[in-house]
């Protein structure tokens, strides 16, 4: 089975292609120009110094370098293998934001691509923890459960945006309760030494009560939740969807919308979780460390081996 390793491979294909049809409108303008030189019979001997078999190599050759190269950006792979892994006891659900207002700017390039960063980094210092993603914005969508295979979490966390939320808005109880659901032992795990871990990754921006209590009775069960604010106390207006340069999000009288950092309302639900609040904006790259070493704490152990396919 053929497979491609990233998934930036599109833009080598859709490149090829175009190269492809540009040489192909371009041999045929020739061959055109050609025939209208003079007549089909008459053609070979007014061109035969042209050497035109020796360019037309030259050119192709050319053609095909690029192709290759193309291809070779593209670094297909063929086959998949089996890969084993240890598991720790301590099992981890991140929890991303992709309401509207994520794409707000007033931190470079915007609060959603720096929370992205982030969840890569942070998925790179962790070892063994099992992962689950849930993307949320009205609603919770679970879109990776449980895994080791970071790969596959880290494929979805680039391309989360706020598109994937039929319904707007931020609802953090609705975050929090399907992660505690993902979450949930399986009945002969029940008593079993597992760690549960939700980091939350948000500007703050609640639309809905609060989950605080829910969080208290979780945090009963072992549940422990940590929260990561990312956006600055000024805000920004959120860009409209759609690409439109310098277009923003507009209210019901036609003003633009400021959309404000909440870290105090992430700071509360993490203190009635059981966790810690970090600030993404103060110190962006030890974050994803500090936010690792959290999760491993009071945890560690091995619990066991998950096997998993990917592209070879």
């Amino acid at each position: 089975m053929l497979s491609l390793a990233e998934p930036a491979y599109l833009y080598g294909l859709i490149a090829l292609v175009a190269v492809g049809g540009v040489v192909w409108l371009q041999f045929v303008r020739l061959t055109r120009k050609r025939a209208r030189l003079a007549d089909a019979d008459l053609l070979p001997a007014l061109t035969s110094g042209a050497a035109w078999h020796r360019r037309k190599w030259r050119y192709l050759l050319g053609v095909g370098a690029l192709a290759w190269w193309l291809v070779a950006l593209a670094n297909p792979q063929y086959g998949t293998r089996t890969r084993t892994a240890e598991v720790k006891t301590t099992e981890v659900v991140v929890a991303l934001d992709i309401s509207e207002s994520m794409l707000t700017e007033d931190v470079r390039p915007s609060r959603l691509d720096r929370a992205q960063n982030f969840l890569l980094d942070f998925l790179d210092a962790l070892d063994g923890e099992r992962v689950g993603l849930v993307l949320f914005a009205g609603q919770a969508y679970v879109q990776v459960p449980l895994t080791s295979d970071y790969g596959a979490v880290k494929l979805l966390v680039r391309s989360a945006n706020p598109a994937q939320a039929p319904t707007q808005g931020t609802n953090f109880g609705a975050a929090v309760g399907l992660a505690q659901r993902l979450l949930a032992p399986e009945p002969e795990e029940a008593s079993a030494p597992v760690r549960r871990v939700v980091v939350l990754v948000s500007d703050g921006e609640n639309h809905e009560p609060l989950a605080e209590e829910a969080l208290r009775e979780a945090g009963a069960t072992g549940l422990t939740l940590h929260a990561v604010g990312v956006g600055t106390p000024e805000g920004g207006l959120v860009p409209a969807r759609g690409g439109l340069r310098n277009a923003y999000k507009r209210g019901p009288g036609g003003e633009p919308v400021l959309s404000q950092f909440d870290g105090e309302a992430l700071r509360s639900l993490a203190e009635a979780g059981g966790g810690r609040y970090y600030d993404l904006n103060a110190n962006a790259f030890g974050v994803a460390g500090a936010v690792a070493r959290a999760v491993a704490e009071g945890g560690g152990e091995a619990g066991g081996e998950e096997v998993f396919t990917e592209a070879a």
